[in-house]
Order: C-alpha cells, then sequence, then structure tokens
C-alpha cells in the first residue's frame, strides 16, 4: 500500500525518523519532542495512506547502484531504533583562547540522515542543549524571554528537493502538501524541539514566532556541503560556471543558498533526475554549530546635558594618531552609562543649543542590561554629574526609538 511502501522507501534511503514524519507531512511541532511520539504518529499517517490508497503500490524505479545500496544497509542498522538521536562517539567542546566555540564532531554512533545531516538528530541532542544553554548563560543578557534563529548548510536544502524528486518518482500519489514549505518546517521543528529544553536550563521563556529582543543566532555548517553543491555544475553548468567566474561579485559564494534554490525552481523533477537518479549518500558526518550568537535589540537612552567648557568637543579629537584633548562629551556621557548597560555605545546628538540643555540620544548595541528602575536611572544621572564639572546631565530617560 502507498502507505507502507512510502515509509519503508524514506527508511532505506536513510531518513531519521523526525525527517520522516516531515514527509507524510505532519506539521504539529509538539510531537515532535518524544521519538515515542512521533513513532506512533508515523503509523497512524501511513494507514491513513493506506486507507486512501486501494491496492498495492509498486514503486516505479528499479534502484540497483551500488550507491543505493550502500546507503540502504547502512540505514538498516539503526531504523527500528526507538531512541534514534546521534550523539557523538567521544564529542568534545572546546574553548579556544579568543573565547570562541570550536565543537568537534566525532563520527556518529549511528547513521547520520540523509536530509537533515543530522539537525534532527544530534542538533536535537543533550549535547546540542547543552552547547546552546551555555551560550546563553554565557552572555549575561537579563532578557525574560528568547527566541532562536538558524543558518543551516546549502546542501540541506538541496538534499530535501533531491528526496522528494525521487519519492515523487518512485509513488506519483503520494501527495505533496508539504513539500513546499519542507525545509522551513525543518527548522520549525527544531526550534521547538530544543527551544523548550534550553528555556528550562536557562531559566527564560522561549518564544515562538518573530520575537526580536532577544536572539541566539545559531549557524550549522557540514563539512561536505561543498562537495554536495558541486552537483550544481551538472544540473545548471552554465549558471554557476559564470557564477565561478565572477568570485568577487558573489562574494557570499558561488553556491549560495539563494542560486541553488532559484536554480533548481527552474527544473522539473524529471530534468533534476537525469543527473540525480540515485539517492545523495548518507553523510559520514552529522552537522556542527559553527558559531552560537546571542543578540538584543538596542535600547536608547536620552537627556539634555550643558557643557561649561570651550575646550571640551562633543567627541575624541585626534590629529594624525594623536590625541589633542583629554576627553569628550561623547566619553564622560558613555563611559558610565555603557559601564552599566554593558554594551557599545554611540551619541547621537541633536544639533539644536537650547536653554534647558542639549538633546542628545545613545544608542546601546547589544546591551545585556537592559532593566532600569527609575531609581537606577537616577543613580546613573547622579554619577555622571559627581564624577565632571565639564558637563551637567539632566532628565536621563530611556526610551524608545
Amino acid at each position: 500500500m502507498l502507505g507502507m511502501s512510502a515509509l519503508k522507501f524514506l527508511e532505506d534511503v536513510g531518513c531519521c525518523r523526525r525527517c520522516i514524519l516531515v514527509y507524510l507531512g505532519d506539521r504539529s511541532d509538539i510531537l515532535y519532542a518524544q521519538l515515542s511520539l512521533v513513532n506512533e504518529t508515523i503509523q497512524k499517517f501511513v494507514q491513513q495512506l493506506n486507507t486512501d490508497e486501494e491496492g498495492v503500490v509498486v514503486c516505479s524505479q528499479d534502484y540497483s547502484s551500488s550507491e543505493y545500496k550502500e546507503n540502504n544497509d547502512i540505514k538498516k542498522t539503526i531504523v527500528n531504533d526507538q531512541n534514534e538521536v546521534c550523539t557523538d562517539s567521544d564529542g568534545t567542546v572546546i574553548l579556544s583562547k579568543n573565547g570562541n566555540l570550536e565543537h568537534i564532531v566525532k563520527k556518529q554512533k549511528c547513521a547520520v540522515c540523509i536530509t537533515c545531516i543530522g539537525l534532527l538528530q544530534w542538533g536535537c541532542s543533550t549535547d546540542a542543549v547543552k552547547l546552546l544553554s551555555e551560550s546563553v548563560s554565557h552572555a549575561g543578557h537579563d532578557a525574560a524571554g528568547f527566541t532562536l534563529a538558524l543558518s543551516f548548510p546549502v546542501s540541506l536544502s538541496l538534499r530535501v528537493h533531491w528526496i522528494w524528486a525521487l519519492l515523487l518518482q518512485a509513488y506519483p500519489q503520494f501527495p505533496t502538501k508539504g513539500r513546499d514549505d519542507h525545509v522551513g518546517t525543518i527548522k520549525d521543528v527544531w526550534k521547538n524541539v530544543v527551544g523548550p529544553q534550553v528555556a528550562a536550563v536557562v531559566g527564560k521563556t522561549f518564544i515562538v514566532g518573530p520575537y526580536q529582543d532577544f536572539v541566539l543566532n545559531v549557524t550549522s555548517t557540514y563539512i561536505h556541503d561543498l562537495q554536495d553543491c558541486k552537483i550544481m555544475d551538472q544540473l545548471c553548468g552554465n549558471m554557476f560556471a559564470s557564477r565561478q567566474k565572477q568570485r568577487r561579485k558573489y562574494s557570499n559564494g558561488v553556491y549560495s543558498k539563494q542560486a541553488i534554490d532559484t536554480a533548481i525552481k527552474k527544473l522539473s523533477d524529471q530534468e533534476f533526475l537525469k543527473v540525480c537518479s540515485i539517492p545523495p549518500s548518507i553523510p559520514d558526518e552529522a552537522i556542527s554549530f559553527s558559531s552560537l550568537q546571542c543578540l538584543h535589540a538596542p535600547i536608547y537612552m536620552a537627556g539634555r546635558y550643558n557643557k561649561y567648557s570651550r575646550d571640551l568637543p562633543q567627541t575624541p579629537w585626534f590629529v594624525e594618531g594623536e590625541r589633542k584633548l583629554e576627553s569628550s562629551v561623547q566619553e564622560l556621557l558613555c563611559q558610565p552609562l555603557n559601564k552599566a548597560v554593558c554594551a557599545e555605545g554611540r551619541e547621537d546628538v541633536d544639533v539644536r543649543c537650547l536653554g534647558n540643555g542639549r538633546p542628545f540620544v545613545i544608542e546601546f548595541i547589544n546591551p545585556c542590561h537592559t532593566k532600569f528602575s527609575r531609581e537606577d536611572i537616577s543613580k546613573l544621572q547622579n554619577l555622571i554629574n559627581d564624577s565632571t564639572r565639564l558637563i551637567r546631565l539632566r532628565d536621563l530617560q530611556i526610551i524608545d526609538k
């Protein structure tokens, strides 16, 4: 029957259980956290497809290549594993001298998914959650909630398209309602599996949706990404040959996600399968997190100041690298506030000079501390006024942009 045949196809080519459920069309993110629920839902979808399709559907493509058989043999070792999660055999986490995260991913104990390249396997494991949680905790932001943003290897979207083309060639009756947003669904599944786990560790609320105040940006990479993408030279040779010759123009990469997506959309499945007639190889390593960066939306402080020295410039004054004056308005204002907010600051001064003082606005980029009471603001203002006689600050406050 269609359900059983399609399930066997996806298992045999090397899809993990979560990816199989995405192919079957489920978009209920809450189900993906527990693999027991994933397997139960897979069976329900399979039964539904069997009910909808009368008779036995025979695969229309006879895969006989050695590469397919090799992939099949590898995957058979794990398709019945109810606790399918790729973990490192002896993976370690290293912090380099400059503080950047370097994650060394060793060869996996189980086969890496042919579609998500381990994003919904190792990427959802306790090791991955630990890395994400440590990144949020070490950043020191006081935000009550956070959201996740994910950048994934270009080859992931290529592999998704590849498996869909093969699946529909084998079973033309298979429903395609989830094909267009498949990659987006993988992202959402990953976020909704790991987000609540990270939240439980760091004591913040995981926010689903376009929450912009505090975000953990995750960049994932795959060691063989470029090798996978070179198949585009055969699919759209002229386009990518031209991009190869104009590397300066295409600084974001010859095989960018946008370029590959654009090229694939111009190809029919039949044209695609003339070159990609067998499944891609099973990855020998899962993706890794190459960059974890916490970013908070800017906050703005405004007020007025009076300047009592003609020798005090607005900004630090340098001539040929040599400092001419000891201080500036910007430094007298920004340095104490930067220390309190823990962020980079920039003074944006209105050119008017009024009797009640010159207005100013300071933008704080990626602030760690954003919650200030009126008493806190008053103390900051007094701190600045007590530290110098060159300027006098009044009406300090936090404002919207």
